[in-house]
Parts: C-alpha cells; structure tokens; sequence
C-alpha cells in the first residue's frame, strides 16, 4: 500500500489560530470544508510540510491527538516564503511515524499576518506503518512533460508524455520531481491504484530544479509508489498557485516485470 498526498490551501490574511481548507480531494472523505477522514490502512503521517509569505505558525490537529495532549507542529517549514527552498527542504518528517485514529476527522490549525491575502499551504503524507521498499533493479530516471493548464488552487491532473518510448513491461516508480512555473505539490495517479502519493513541487523553471538538496529524494521518496506499464503511464496531478500552462516530472522508475 502506497501513500496519499493531501493538501490544505487558503489564500487570506491576519488570522490566528484556524483551519485551512481541505483542497477538494476526489479519494479522501471531506467531513467538513476543512476537516476530512483518515482513511483506514493510511493512518500514519510519514511527512508534513507547510508554507506561505505570512505564515507564523501550523501543526495538526485530530481527537486522538487531543486525548494524547499532543499538539505536533510543522517545524521545519517554509515559514516567510510559498515556495519550497531547494537547499534547505524544511520538511517535517517525525523519527517515526505519527499514528493517527482511523476514521477520524483531521485538520490543520494556522496563523498567518499580513495585510493583503497570500497562499498559505499544507501538505500532509499519510501512509501505513512502513512504506513498500523499492524494487530490485536499476532505478531508471525518465522526463515526462504536459502542456496542461492548470486551474490555481485545486489538483489538476495532467497527461504526461515520456520523452523516451518505455521498453515493454511493468514498472514501479519509486520517486519523482514535479516543476511548474507555481507548482506547490504534486501527486501520482495508476490505473486502478485508489490512493495517490506525491511531494512538494518544485515552483520554477527546469534548470532551477537541478540544484535541489538530494535529502528531497533520499528522505520523502525512494519507496514504491504504485506500478504501471509502459503503455499506461501514471497521469499526475499538480496543485499550482498559478494558471500554469507547462509541467515537467522527472520519474525515478525501475522494471519489475
């Protein structure tokens, strides 16, 4: 079983202590506009990671976590700055992973200044206890691209192209680098795999994601994600801050079958 990338987005100024909006999910079971379930089997945070211009402060909140007195905020974060910093990737990943309740509702508690709205943004990775490894083989990079443009605020899947013909056969991907012009995150979708894994994204240009700290990949990625076969390539979603209308992933693949 893979993981699920679910995200929470406003764009707003000078509130404390609030829920950021659930980004509308078509898997995840929204409870409320800013609370959705936990789905069972994917009760384990692996990751969360939270960003905006005006951003103070972030951490989830769940009845479970409340019995436990337990208030686990988003430190490393993008705290003064939307984009992911390719050196740093100020990303929270606990020791182990942080055990939710199944089926029950989660949030995220902001507070954010300013004086005119900006994005501030949530993500959140949830999984089983550990993570399927990756397969046996040589792990194969291939560039895919999509002329998609997308729509700011929501997940919009795009239809990638692979720069290269895939040898026939199955596949797994095991890690991926999402860039778009304002992309904030992005995530996989397999044909007949129900939950969709993905990362932070990389907001930019191609060359300017070359420079990323390889901790992006060694620490949130490098797992199975799902499998494919090369005729059926997974379609990704982005969730952009901008109508971007260009989207490049560089997937990180090995032959299974």
């Amino acid at each position: 079983m893979a993981t699920h990338l679910a995200a929470y987005l406003v764009s707003d100024y000078g509130k404390t202590e609030v829920e950021l909006p659930v980004v509308k999910d078509d898997v995840l079971t929204q409870t409320a506009p800013t609370r959705f379930m936990v789905p069972v089997g994917l009760n384990n945070v692996h990751w969360a990671y939270a960003a905006g211009v005006n951003l103070t402060e972030a951490y989830l909140k769940s009845p479970s976590l409340e019995v436990r007195r337990h208030k686990p905020r988003i430190i490393p974060g993008s705290y003064g700055a939307l984009n992911l910093d390719l050196n740093k990737i100020p990303v929270w990943k606990p020791i182990r992973p942080l055990t939710l309740s199944e089926t029950e509702e989660l949030s995220v508690i902001a507070s954010y200044g300013g004086a005119a709205a900006a994005y501030n943004l949530a993500l959140v990775a949830l999984g089983p206890p550990a993570l399927p490894p990756v397969p046996a083989g040589e792990i194969r990079m291939v560039k895919l691209t999509s002329n998609t443009t997308l729509t700011a605020g929501v997940w919009t899947t795009c239809i990638m192209t692979p720069e290269v013909a895939l040898e026939v056969g199955t596949y797994a991907l095991v890690g991926f680098i999402p860039i778009s012009a304002g992309a904030l995150a992005a995530r996989a979708i397999f044909t007949g795999q129900y939950w969709r894994p993905g990362v932070p994204a990389i907001a930019g240009s191609d060359p300017g994601a070359r420079v990323i700290n390889d901790k992006y990949l060694k620490e949130l990625q490098f797992y199975e994600m799902g499998r494919f076969t090369h005729n059926s390539p997974p379609m990704f979603q982005f969730l952009s801050s901008s109508a971007d209308t260009s989207e490049i992933v560089y997937a990180y693949i090995v032959k299974v079958a």
